[in-house]
């Protein structure tokens, strides 16, 4: 190193002669060490060639592109050298300092007035931001896991169908309810349809608490952001003022200038006549480098680790944290039928919302292509998908009735009972069935009318089926206010409006996301900037500084190669350059990000905390035409769902709130009801009360994801 090739000359008085040293004269000029002339307490580090002989007689430094080379390889890789005169020309060490630390505000220097706490500053400010940086990715990360999560909670939703389904249809089952009448066995039905939903969703085991502690982990990682930001905000706006800029770099040891060679005189640098020939380095904070190369080994390899472990991009990082994790819910996914089919539709709503997101990431890319055995699968209706199927449709109306218009018992609300296409057209055990080779509609089939009438983020209730069923008085005391659901619309209305509070932290999270990722972006730039400009810097001093310390007078020197290093070599690298002021910019819309990422976060506390302590339970579900129950068929008889004597199979269901996270929009509309496309085909017979089906249905929302708004976007 040059500390240690300058101690073994001081340290015995003689050197080893530099190849090519002018062998006419040989002069020993007997240096000590030197610290700077302001009181920094800095120290100056000799080269090889200092004791040997003056800079003009010395083959390897008697040039203005070889001292240009000296100081390059003195600063090191990623740092700006800053050679301080020229072979014919020297400097005194006041001058010297007056470009490396500057002189008072009348004369700045090249970085700046030197400031001893500056580097310190912009060390801490670096690990915070890693450390934001990582904190960013475990929120990426956890909201990616409960989108998977959801869609598990999906999959059990729909194996609990399936078990209701076969239960129903289960001649055990059907014994154990036949000695009853018609009040005791809805109530027995219901009990065994809460114990199944407890155990499926609602046991340590069960699919709700999977789903909750997915959100609870979402919220604590939000929360940690947020307080990290808030515990650095005085370090990071030191940061972003400070550090944007190039700064003088020193050694651990506090080195900070290199003696290169004696242009003149035997007097030492730091003599009152000396004048000789230095260099002193610039570095780029934002760069992760603060030293010099000399002793700081230890020091930036502990950097290095830093960066290799928290990483640089939030998104990549996020996606290798949670790795096992995906693995994991993908794995138990794709072990059905139904969890394949949802897996692909999110995969492919994400890659079509996000096209520049899944074609600039290989690998993403790669994870989100559906893979070959869904390739093979037709594209298929919800209740196809789920079921596998068709739909006919009888001839004629067997059943004179209408929607009631109303529940049998006073739930506070407007709710309605709704007519599929074919409820009026035959009994249930008439009714063509919906599946390849049956020969009438089985309890299956009805199934899977349910699931088309709940859709995707409600559990279908089904009540009754071919082998028995109730009336609407009965049905309504498993659909309204039961047991198994709450009827209140004010209160999943309220369950909605907390759930944005995920959704607004998400968007602004993403926001601070895109504003680091449009800061690392600027500091390549500035990085490249300055590395590219290097060769045309050297080329600048080598043609044109010996001129510039040649012609100007005596007392005169110093302050015209200075000015001539600010103007014309370092003006594209300086704190005023475009490259500088890009980096600058995207700094301080970094804190600005910051800043309403915290604001976000402290008004979304109490959303996350009213919807994680208010809306795990199930609440009826409603339709565009407030329809709450779905009038399957008739299971015996000709009387209509309202009348005492009939007995019908039906189908509710119980909306879960926790689906409406994640999502860019929520609707009140919280079913499809018979709106859904395997419920009409467009003759009017499926309907609500009085009313026709709308035209329109209601969309259903996409996932908002984080990733993949910053790459669109950006």
């Amino acid at each position: 190193s040059w500390l240690l090739v300058a101690l073994s000359c001081i340290g015995s008085g003689v050197g080893d002669e530099p190849q090519g040293t002018n062998p006419r004269r040989l002069v020993k000029f007997g240096c000590s060490s030197f610290e700077d002339s302001q009181g920094f307490g800095l120290r100056g580090v000799f080269g090889p060639y200092l004791e040997n002989d003056y800079c003009s007689w010395q083959d390897g430094i008697d040039q203005v592109s070889e001292i240009f080379d000296t100081c390059e390889q003195f600063c090191g890789e990623g740092r700006i050298p800053v050679p301080l005169a020229v072979p014919t020309s020297g400097m005194s060490l006041e001058d010297m300092d007056k470009i490396c630390l500057g002189d008072g505000p009348d004369n700045a220097g090249l970085f700046g007035q030197y400031d001893p706490e500056l580097m310190r500053d912009c060390k801490l400010g670096h690990v915070s931001l890693l450390l934001v940086k990582s904190r960013a990715a475990s929120v990426v990360k956890e909201i990616d896991i409960m989108h998977l999560e959801q869609l598990a909670f999906r999959v059990r939703m729909i194996q609990s169908v399936r078990d209701i389904s076969a239960a129903v249809s289960d001649p055990e089952f059907l014994s154990s309810l036949s000695d009853y009448d018609v009040n005791e066995k809805i109530n027995r039905y219901q009990m065994w349809l809460v114990a199944l939903l407890e155990d499926r969703l609602y046991t340590t085991r069960g699919a709700t608490m999977h789903l909750k502690r997915a959100m609870e982990n979402v919220k604590v990682a939000v929360e940690a952001l947020s307080s990290l930001l808030e515990a650095k905000a005085e370090i990071l706006s030191k940061y972003v003022e400070n550090c944007g800029r190039p700064a003088l770099a020193i050694s651990a040891d506090r080195e900070y200038l290199l003696d290169i060679c004696n242009q003149q005189t035997s007097a030492c640098l730091g003599d009152g006549d000396a004048y000789h020939v230095g260099c002193c380095c610039g570095s780029l904070p934002a760069s992760g480098i603060f030293d010099i190369e000399a002793n700081t080994e230890l020091n930036r390899r502990r950097l290095d680790i830093d960066v290799a472990q928290i990483g640089i991009d939030v998104c990549f990082e996020a996606s290798e944290r949670g790795e096992s994790e995906k693995a994991s819910l993908e794995e138990e996914l794709s072990s059905t039928t139904e969890g394949v089919a949802l897996l692909s539709a999110y995969r492919s709503s994400l890659a079509t919302r996000y096209p520049i997101w899944v074609k600039d990431c290989d690998d993403e890319s790669r994870r989100l292509a559906v893979n070959s055995t869904l390739a093979e699968q037709p594209q298929a209706s919800v209740a196809e998908t789920f079921f596998g199927g068709r739909r006919d449709q009888g001839d004629g109306n067997i059943l004179a009735c209408s929607p009631p218009g109303s529940s049998t018992v006073d739930a506070g609300e407007e709710l309605k009972v709704a007519f599929s296409q074919d409820t009026e057209d035959d009994t249930c055990g008439r009714l063509p069935p919906l599946t390849e080779g049956g020969q009438t509609r089985t309890t299956m089939d009805l199934a899977t009318q349910c699931a088309a009438f709940c859709g995707g983020e409600a559990v279908p209730i089904l009540i009754g089926g071919r082998d028995f069923g109730f009336n609407q008085s009965a049905m309504d005391t498993v659909c309204i206010n039961s047991k198994l659901v709450q009827t209140d619309s004010a209160r999943v209305d309220q369950c909605l409006k907390d759930s944005e509070a995920f959704q607004q932290v998400g968007i602004s999270v993403a926001a601070f996301i895109s504003s680091l990722t449009e800061v690392e972006l600027a500091k390549i730039g500035y990085e490249t900037a300055v590395r590219s400009k290097l060769p045309a810097m050297k080329a600048k001093i080598e043609e044109r500084g010996a001129d510039i310390m040649d012609y100007a007078d005596i007392d005169e020197k110093a302050s015209a190669y200075a000015a001539f290093l600010r103007n014309e070599v370092f003006s594209e690298v300086s704190a005023a350059s475009a490259k500088a002021m890009d980096y600058k910019r995207a700094l301080d819309k970094m804190i600005d990000k910051a800043e309403a990422l915290k604001v976000s976060v402290a008004t979304a506390t109490a959303g996350f905390d009213s919807f994680l302590a208010n809306c795990s339970q199930l609440f009826t579900g409603k339709g565009l035409e407030k329809e709450y129950l779905l009038d399957l068929c008739s299971q015996t008889g000709l009387a209509c769902i309202e009348e005492e004597s009939s007995r019908h199979a039906g189908c509710c269901c119980g909306y879960m709130p926790y689906f409406s996270v994640g999502k860019e929009t929520s609707s009140t509309i919280t079913i499809p009801g018979i709106s859904a496309e395997a419920l009409h085909d467009g003759s009017g017979e499926a309907r609500v009360g009085s009313r026709s089906l709308l035209s329109t249905t209601p969309s259903v929302p996409d996932y908002y994801d984080i990733c993949g708004s910053v790459w669109q976007e950006s």
